[in-house]
Protein backbone atom coordinates (compact mmCIF):
# COMPACT_ATOMS: atom_id res chain seq x y z
CA UNK A 1 0.00 0.00 0.00
CA UNK A 2 2.74 2.46 0.71
CA UNK A 3 4.59 2.14 -2.35
CA UNK A 4 1.23 3.07 -4.35
CA UNK A 5 1.53 6.30 -2.09
CA UNK A 6 5.16 6.51 -2.84
CA UNK A 7 4.77 7.05 -6.41
CA UNK A 8 2.54 10.16 -6.21
CA UNK A 9 4.81 11.76 -4.01
CA UNK A 10 7.43 12.09 -6.72
CA UNK A 11 8.30 15.64 -7.62
CA UNK A 12 10.18 16.58 -10.54
CA UNK A 13 13.62 17.48 -8.76
CA UNK A 14 13.64 13.91 -8.34
CA UNK A 15 17.03 11.68 -8.72
CA UNK A 16 17.18 8.18 -8.45
CA UNK A 17 21.06 7.94 -8.72
CA UNK A 18 21.37 10.33 -5.76
CA UNK A 19 18.10 9.75 -3.84
CA UNK A 20 15.04 7.29 -3.98
CA UNK A 21 11.44 6.69 -1.94
CA UNK A 22 11.59 4.72 1.28
CA UNK A 23 9.71 4.39 4.45
CA UNK A 24 10.78 3.98 8.10
CA UNK A 25 10.26 0.58 9.40
CA UNK A 26 10.47 -1.08 13.05
CA UNK A 27 8.17 2.31 14.26
CA UNK A 28 6.04 0.30 16.55
CA UNK A 29 8.75 -0.69 18.48
CA UNK A 30 9.96 0.89 21.97
CA UNK A 31 13.92 2.20 21.84
CA UNK A 32 16.19 0.58 24.56
CA UNK A 33 15.12 3.64 26.78
CA UNK A 34 11.28 3.04 26.97
CA UNK A 35 10.60 5.66 24.61
CA UNK A 36 7.22 4.92 22.36
CA UNK A 37 8.65 5.42 18.33
CA UNK A 38 4.73 6.23 17.32
CA UNK A 39 5.12 9.16 19.34
CA UNK A 40 8.32 10.64 17.51
CA UNK A 41 7.20 9.56 14.39
CA UNK A 42 4.03 11.50 14.36
CA UNK A 43 5.73 14.66 15.75
CA UNK A 44 7.58 14.48 12.63
CA UNK A 45 7.16 17.25 9.74
CA UNK A 46 7.74 17.02 6.09
CA UNK A 47 11.00 18.51 5.12
CA UNK A 48 12.90 17.17 8.51
CA UNK A 49 16.29 16.20 8.15
CA UNK A 50 16.57 12.53 9.89
CA UNK A 51 20.16 10.69 10.18
CA UNK A 52 21.19 7.41 9.46
CA UNK A 53 23.92 5.09 10.91
CA UNK A 54 25.18 1.91 9.79
CA UNK A 55 25.05 -0.97 12.34
CA UNK A 56 26.99 -3.26 10.56
CA UNK A 57 27.30 -5.71 13.95
CA UNK A 58 23.39 -5.93 14.19
CA UNK A 59 22.67 -9.52 15.15
CA UNK A 60 19.73 -9.79 12.40
CA UNK A 61 20.94 -7.53 9.65
CA UNK A 62 24.90 -6.79 8.84
CA UNK A 63 23.75 -4.33 6.24
CA UNK A 64 21.03 -2.69 8.63
CA UNK A 65 20.85 1.61 9.04
CA UNK A 66 19.22 2.75 11.75
CA UNK A 67 17.14 6.25 11.59
CA UNK A 68 16.79 8.71 13.92
CA UNK A 69 15.20 12.10 14.58
CA UNK A 70 16.92 15.22 14.79
CA UNK A 71 16.73 15.18 19.14
CA UNK A 72 18.53 12.14 18.79
CA UNK A 73 15.80 9.71 19.34
CA UNK A 74 15.79 6.22 17.70
CA UNK A 75 12.79 6.32 14.80
CA UNK A 76 13.47 2.48 13.22
CA UNK A 77 15.10 1.63 10.53
CA UNK A 78 15.81 1.63 6.59
CA UNK A 79 13.84 -1.91 5.05
CA UNK A 80 16.67 -4.32 5.29
CA UNK A 81 19.45 -5.19 3.51
CA UNK A 82 20.03 -2.80 1.44
CA UNK A 83 23.61 -3.44 0.70
CA UNK A 84 24.21 -0.75 -1.90
CA UNK A 85 23.62 1.84 0.52
CA UNK A 86 24.75 0.34 3.27
CA UNK A 87 28.19 -0.04 1.24
CA UNK A 88 28.21 3.47 0.24
CA UNK A 89 28.04 4.26 4.01
CA UNK A 90 30.78 1.92 5.18
CA UNK A 91 33.08 3.36 2.02
CA UNK A 92 32.92 7.07 3.74
CA UNK A 93 29.76 8.53 1.50
CA UNK A 94 27.19 10.46 2.37
CA UNK A 95 23.75 10.03 3.34
CA UNK A 96 20.60 10.82 4.86
CA UNK A 97 17.03 11.33 5.13
CA UNK A 98 14.38 14.05 4.64
CA UNK A 99 10.78 12.99 6.39
CA UNK A 100 8.06 13.44 2.99
CA UNK A 101 4.70 12.65 4.33
CA UNK A 102 3.42 11.46 7.81
CA UNK A 103 1.04 8.71 7.05
CA UNK A 104 -1.26 6.31 8.98
CA UNK A 105 -2.48 7.15 12.85
CA UNK A 106 -5.70 6.24 14.31
CA UNK A 107 -8.41 8.06 12.39
CA UNK A 108 -11.47 8.46 13.44
CA UNK A 109 -12.80 4.92 13.62
CA UNK A 110 -9.74 4.08 15.58
CA UNK A 111 -11.12 7.11 18.10
CA UNK A 112 -13.67 5.06 18.93
CA UNK A 113 -12.80 1.32 18.63
CA UNK A 114 -8.73 0.88 18.96
CA UNK A 115 -8.76 -2.25 16.79
CA UNK A 116 -9.69 0.04 13.58
CA UNK A 117 -6.35 2.14 14.65
CA UNK A 118 -3.69 2.09 12.61
CA UNK A 119 0.11 2.62 13.61
CA UNK A 120 1.85 5.48 12.12
CA UNK A 121 4.08 5.38 9.03
CA UNK A 122 6.66 7.71 7.87
CA UNK A 123 7.90 8.15 3.92
CA UNK A 124 11.16 9.55 3.46
CA UNK A 125 13.56 10.43 0.98
CA UNK A 126 16.77 9.03 1.50
CA UNK A 127 19.57 10.87 0.08
CA UNK A 128 23.03 9.42 -1.36
CA UNK A 129 25.80 12.37 -1.22
CA UNK A 130 29.73 12.17 -2.33
CA UNK A 131 32.26 9.48 -1.40
CA UNK A 132 35.55 10.73 0.29
CA UNK A 133 37.69 8.73 -2.63
CA UNK A 134 40.74 10.25 -0.65
CA UNK A 135 40.20 8.12 2.27
CA UNK A 136 39.13 4.87 0.38
CA UNK A 137 42.01 4.91 -2.04
CA UNK A 138 44.60 3.51 0.34
CA UNK A 139 42.10 0.38 1.14
CA UNK A 140 41.20 -0.10 -2.63
CA UNK A 141 45.51 -0.24 -3.49
CA UNK A 142 45.60 -3.05 -0.87
CA UNK A 143 42.79 -4.81 -2.44
CA UNK A 144 43.94 -4.87 -5.38
CA UNK A 145 47.48 -6.31 -4.65
CA UNK A 146 46.06 -8.94 -2.84
CA UNK A 147 43.74 -9.50 -5.99
CA UNK A 148 47.86 -10.03 -8.05
CA UNK A 149 48.89 -11.97 -5.52
CA UNK A 150 45.75 -14.57 -6.09
CA UNK A 151 46.08 -14.40 -9.89
CA UNK A 152 50.02 -15.08 -9.32
CA UNK A 153 49.36 -18.01 -7.11
CA UNK A 154 46.69 -19.62 -9.50
CA UNK A 155 49.08 -19.25 -12.59
CA UNK A 156 51.63 -21.01 -10.31
CA UNK A 157 49.18 -24.50 -9.19
CA UNK A 158 50.45 -26.85 -11.72
CA UNK A 159 53.89 -26.01 -11.72
CA UNK A 160 54.79 -25.49 -8.24
CA UNK A 161 51.91 -25.85 -6.29
CA UNK A 162 54.09 -25.66 -2.64
CA UNK A 163 54.57 -21.89 -3.90
CA UNK A 164 51.15 -21.27 -5.14
CA UNK A 165 49.93 -22.46 -1.20
CA UNK A 166 52.70 -20.42 0.46
CA UNK A 167 51.37 -17.04 -1.50
CA UNK A 168 47.46 -18.39 -1.18
CA UNK A 169 48.34 -18.65 2.42
CA UNK A 170 50.12 -14.98 2.78
CA UNK A 171 47.24 -13.46 0.70
CA UNK A 172 44.42 -15.14 3.56
CA UNK A 173 46.75 -13.17 6.17
CA UNK A 174 46.67 -10.23 3.74
CA UNK A 175 42.82 -10.26 3.70
CA UNK A 176 42.18 -10.22 7.33
CA UNK A 177 44.44 -7.53 7.97
CA UNK A 178 42.51 -5.42 5.80
CA UNK A 179 39.28 -6.09 7.03
CA UNK A 180 40.98 -5.50 10.93
CA UNK A 181 41.55 -1.90 9.70
CA UNK A 182 37.80 -0.91 10.02
CA UNK A 183 34.42 -1.19 8.31
CA UNK A 184 35.67 0.93 5.78
CA UNK A 185 38.35 -1.26 4.69
CA UNK A 186 35.87 -4.30 4.62
CA UNK A 187 33.51 -2.46 2.23
CA UNK A 188 36.86 -0.97 -0.09
CA UNK A 189 38.21 -5.07 -0.13
CA UNK A 190 37.11 -7.03 -3.78
CA UNK A 191 40.01 -9.79 -3.13
CA UNK A 192 38.10 -12.86 -2.11
CA UNK A 193 39.19 -15.51 0.55
CA UNK A 194 41.18 -18.36 -1.54
CA UNK A 195 39.53 -21.06 0.20
CA UNK A 196 38.66 -23.31 -2.74
CA UNK A 197 41.82 -23.04 -5.06
CA UNK A 198 43.85 -23.33 -1.79
CA UNK A 199 42.47 -26.29 -0.42
CA UNK A 200 42.05 -28.04 -3.92
CA UNK A 201 45.88 -27.91 -4.48
CA UNK A 202 46.48 -29.15 -0.70
CA UNK A 203 44.35 -32.12 -1.23
CA UNK A 204 46.79 -32.79 -4.48
CA UNK A 205 49.30 -32.82 -2.38
CA UNK A 206 47.49 -35.59 -0.32
CA UNK A 207 47.99 -32.94 2.82
CA UNK A 208 44.10 -33.79 3.79
CA UNK A 209 44.24 -32.38 7.57
CA UNK A 210 46.12 -29.50 6.67
CA UNK A 211 43.02 -29.14 3.83
CA UNK A 212 40.81 -29.76 6.77
CA UNK A 213 42.41 -27.29 8.99
CA UNK A 214 42.42 -24.47 6.14
CA UNK A 215 38.53 -25.24 6.02
CA UNK A 216 37.74 -24.76 9.59
CA UNK A 217 39.69 -21.67 10.01
CA UNK A 218 37.41 -20.16 6.86
CA UNK A 219 34.09 -21.22 8.62
CA UNK A 220 35.01 -19.56 11.90
CA UNK A 221 36.06 -16.11 10.02
CA UNK A 222 33.66 -13.88 9.36
CA UNK A 223 34.20 -13.03 6.17
CA UNK A 224 32.06 -8.99 4.96
CA UNK A 225 32.80 -10.25 1.49
CA UNK A 226 32.13 -13.90 1.10
CA UNK A 227 33.02 -16.26 -1.73
CA UNK A 228 31.16 -17.36 -4.72
CA UNK A 229 28.07 -19.38 -4.98
CA UNK A 230 30.56 -22.32 -6.54
CA UNK A 231 33.67 -21.93 -4.59
CA UNK A 232 31.61 -22.61 -1.86
CA UNK A 233 29.59 -25.51 -3.08
CA UNK A 234 32.93 -27.18 -3.79
CA UNK A 235 34.43 -26.41 -0.67
CA UNK A 236 31.75 -27.22 1.39
CA UNK A 237 31.82 -30.88 -0.91
CA UNK A 238 35.39 -31.10 -0.35
CA UNK A 239 34.73 -30.75 3.87
CA UNK A 240 32.62 -33.75 3.46
CA UNK A 241 35.26 -35.53 2.04
CA UNK A 242 37.62 -34.87 3.56
CA UNK A 243 35.99 -35.70 6.86
CA UNK A 244 35.92 -39.03 5.59
CA UNK A 245 39.13 -39.47 4.70
CA UNK A 246 39.79 -38.30 8.13
CA UNK A 247 37.56 -40.93 9.62
CA UNK A 248 39.20 -43.70 7.71
CA UNK A 249 43.02 -42.80 9.00
CA UNK A 250 41.91 -42.78 12.06
CA UNK A 251 40.68 -45.83 11.91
Amino acid sequence: MWRCRISTLIDQDYNPEREHKSKIVGVTHENPDGKNRQKLIKKLKPGQRLTLKREPNNEFDNNAIAVFGFSGEQLGYLPGNDILLANHMDMGGVAYARVVEVIGGPGLLGFFNKANAKSYGCIIDVVKGEIDHSATRPFFKLSSDIGAELDRAKKLEKEKPEEAVAIYRKAIEDIIALDMKGTMAKACRRSRYPINRLTMILVELKKTQEAYDEILKWQAYDDCLGILRGDKASTEKRKLSLETKLGMDKN
